[in-house]
Formats: C-alpha cells, structure tokens, sequence
C-alpha cells in the first residue's frame, strides 16, 4: 500500500509540476506579447489601417507613444477575430479631453485657441470632424475614431449631420408616460417621477439612417434608445441592461422579443460615457457599440418610425438615470 502511495503522490507532484510550468510559460509568453505591443503599432495597424496615417497616430509615433499606452496591450482583442471583444481601455467622447490633458496639460495660448474656435465654428476641419461649442482635442488635432466598414449597399445621403439633441432643452422632443425629463449642463438626464417610467421621442420620424447616440448610465438600471418606433407603439431598441439580471447585456436588441444578445458586458462601460452607432437601411440594421458591432441582422417589421430613449419602471431602478450628450442622424441611400 505504501508502494502504491508513493507512486500516486510522485504522479501527483509531477502533474502539479507540470501544471507549474505550463502557467510559467504562459506567463512569460503574455508578458513577451504584451512588450512586442508596447514597442509597436504594427499589430494594431493590421485592423485598424485607417489609422495608419492619421494625424494623432503620426504625432504620438513620432514621440514613441504607440497605442497600447493609452488603450493597453489589448491581447484578447487582437486575437479575437470576430471582434467581440473590446480593447482593454476605451474613451467615450466626454473622456478625450482629460486622458490628453496627462500628458500635455492645458494650452498655453488661449486667446489663439478662441481665435481657431471662433473661425472653425460649425465648419468641418479637414479630418471631418464639425467644430462645436462642445469641441474635444481629437475634433482639431485629429480624427480617431475607428472608420467603419458601410453597411453593406448603403452610403450616406449627405455628409452633413442633423443634431437632434441641442444640449439647452426639449425642443423637437415630445415626452411620452411620466417620467422626468430635464437638461443639465449640455446633458439629457431621463429618469423616474415618483417611481412612474416613461419615454421621450423625437416629434419626427426616420427611415433610413446612420444614429449615433452617446450616454451614460446610472446603475441598477434598465432603460434603452429606441429607433423606428411608429406612432402607435414601439419599434426596435437597443437595450440597456444588466447581464447577471436578464441574461443578456447592453446593445441587445428588442422589439416584442430580444432580435438580437450580447453576452459580454465588457463592450459597454458601465462606469463612463459610451457610443452607440445605429445603421438602418430598409430590412438592414447593424449597431456598434464603442467599436464593436454587437448586431447585424435583417428584420422588416419596422420600416420608419421615431427616435427615443426609456426610463424604466420597478423599484430596483428608482435610482436609473440615463443622461445623453450627443444625439445626431444622417440619412442613409442605397448605392
């Protein structure tokens, strides 16, 4: 028996061992990836090739600050090739300003940077990006935001973008059940009136187009941004939801029933400000969520129909605010 025992327990050490040394070269083989990343751009430029000129890009590579110092190595995200996974820091439009400000502090001229604003404003500077009273670093020193593939057998309308949302009040906004609707310092805030829900919609309908939408979220929290609602009931919504409480997470889509789940709750920042982009062409909708395209489907129950955001009901989301920077729309045509 002592026999036996001996023979399990040294199998056992070496299983153990083993075991040790595959985690160890693990280790060193993550830490050896990560530095290949930290001293190059090459492996993010492989997805990402229209950043490969541009102007942030040049400058920091130029400075030797490759990507992975603002948006970590990012080793999940590059091996996943269906792009589900989201780089391992991310900045929503209202983050830009204070991560730039790290590094190099605040302009020193600021009379000229008024000047600059003051002839730019509402012009579009030669990366594309519209001069406004809430311009961020990136809107004048460069562009870097992901360029994605069209949606298939579509192509804007125009270039110029319709801002729904004008950051002082309700204008153009009709609300819709109880809840309480108010602008605060340039953000829209939804949320419960004395625990009644409500929705508010835009007065006017949209068919086909390209909506970006940027918010923030107060948790516990159930709430979304409705699209393609007709006037006598709701349309699509990409939801925005806890994935431990429903078993699917921000930027599913329902409309009766989920059409569409995400199941990794990473792609949203439930901490900060997030971007979603909502294509719609005829039965095509595909949304992006901070980068990732968490839905590309085909559904023609609705064709046309409202924009809006909802303020749940329930006590769990007494406390939900669901607050909006940034509403704008562009139309969408077939090639």
């Amino acid at each position: 028996m002592r026999l036996v025992w001996a023979k399990a327990s040294m199998a056992a050490i070496a299983v153990v061992a083993l075991f040790l040394v595959s985690a160890t070269d693990e280790e060193q083989g993550r830490k050896e990836a990560e530095e290949v990343v930290l001293k190059s751009n090459s492996a993010c430029m492989v997805c990402h090739i229209d950043f490969d000129d541009e102007e942030l890009t040049v400058q920091h590579w130029k400075a030797e600050v490759m990507c992975a110092a603002c948006h970590g190595p990012c080793l999940e995200h590059m091996n996943d090739e269906m792009a589900a996974t989201r780089p391992d820091l991310l900045f929503g439009r209202a983050e830009v300003d204070e991560m730039c400000l790290q590094c190099h502090g605040e302009h020193e001229d600021q009379k000229a940077v008024d000047a600059f604003l003051k002839e730019w404003y509402g012009r579009r500077r030669p990366n594309g990006q519209l001069i406004t009273k809430d311009a961020i670093c990136t809107d004048c020193h460069g562009r870097h935001v992901r360029l994605l593939a069209p949606m298939p057998q579509a192509q804007p309308a125009s270039e110029g973008w319709t801002q729904l949302f004008n950051g002082e009040d309700l204008a153009g906004w009709k609300p819709v059940g109880d809840a309480k609707w108010t602008v605060k310092n340039g953000v829209l805030v939804g949320q419960q009136n004395d625990g009644q829900s409500g929705d508010l919609f835009t007065e006017e309908s949209y068919g086909d187009f390209e909506l970006v939408v940027t918010f923030k979220v107060e948790w516990p929290a159930n709430s979304g941004i409705w699209f393609r609602a007709p006037g006598d009931g709701v349309g699509y919504q990409v939801d925005v939801l806890d994935l431990k409480e429903y078993g699917c997470a921000t930027g599913s889509i329902w409309s009766g029933d989920f059409l569409s789940k995400v199941t990794d709750e990473r792609v949203a920042n439930r901490e900060g400000w997030n971007t979603v982009d909502i294509a719609a062409l005829d039965d095509h909708i595909r949304v992006t969520l901070n980068g990732v395209v968490v839905a590309d489907l085909e559904d023609g129950k609705h064709r046309s129909g409202r924009i809006g955001f909802q303020v749940h009901a329930g006590e769990p989301y007494a406390n939900m605010k669901i607050m909006v920077r940034e509403v704008k729309i562009r139309p969408l045509s077939a090639l």
